[in-house]
């Protein structure tokens, strides 16, 4: 596709889907209501791609859209608002006597790459933006993003580096929740001191020393 998109001077774009709280699905109604729920997903999404534009099931609940050309010619993000709009009507599957709302969450990025892998992987570091800004939303990607993911990976090698060696270590914390009905909960908060050369840094409550802990 980079290639084509290159012969012919095109835009070219990836959009990697996760359907929100799919795994909600599964659990309650069933894997066999959930392949259902995909199918249909899959079929209503395909009715709405315009020429340039392909879709695919990567696994799971997720999806890809490729689209290059004319498609391109609005943004990306009004391709990403068409596919939110096409799966706004509920699904009705057969497990549920209730027809069954769908959202999705949404990475986007456009442009030209070395080859298609780095787009998809720039395409899902933005959907992991959109899941983390509260899910049901279109995210561009931004090269800061992948420094981002970059920082974290290497707090969390830095993080078992130290643990291993006894440089790590845990402390508990008061931490108090605006909500009243959880008000004086303890929650465990965890402080460490990483050896980098001669230097050291604090790291608290982050999803690597979280899972640590």
């Amino acid at each position: 596709m980079l290639a084509r998109a290159r012969r012919q001077g095109n835009q070219v774009a990836a959009l990697f889907l996760d359907l929100d709280n799919f795994k909600d699905i599964n659990d309650t109604l069933g894997h066999e209501a959930g392949d259902e729920l995909l199918a249909a997903v899959a079929t209503r999404m395909a009715g709405a791609l315009r020429d340039g534009e392909t879709v695919g099931r990567l696994g799971g609940n997720e999806f890809v859209v490729l689209v290059e050309g004319a498609s391109l010619g609005a943004g990306a993000h009004v391709v990403a608002q068409r596919i939110v709009n096409v799966l706004a009507t509920p699904f009705s599957i057969s497990a549920s006597d209730v027809p069954l709302e769908v959202t999705t969450s949404i990475g986007i990025a456009e442009g030209d790459r070395a080859i298609t892998g780095d787009l998809l992987r720039d395409a899902d570091i933005a959907l992991y933006q959109a899941k983390a800004a509260g899910k049901h939303c279109a995210v561009a990607f931004s090269p800061s993003m992948r420094d981002e993911v970059d920082h974290h990976r290497n707090v969390e090698l830095d993080l078992q580096h130290a643990l291993k060696n006894e440089q790590y270590f845990c402390c508990t914390n008061p931490c108090t929740n605006s909500r009243p009905e959880r008000s004086g909960v303890w929650k465990r908060c965890c402080d460490g001191a990483i050896r980098n050369g001669e230097s050291s840094y604090p790291v608290t409550s982050s999803p690597c020393s979280n899972r640590l802990a």
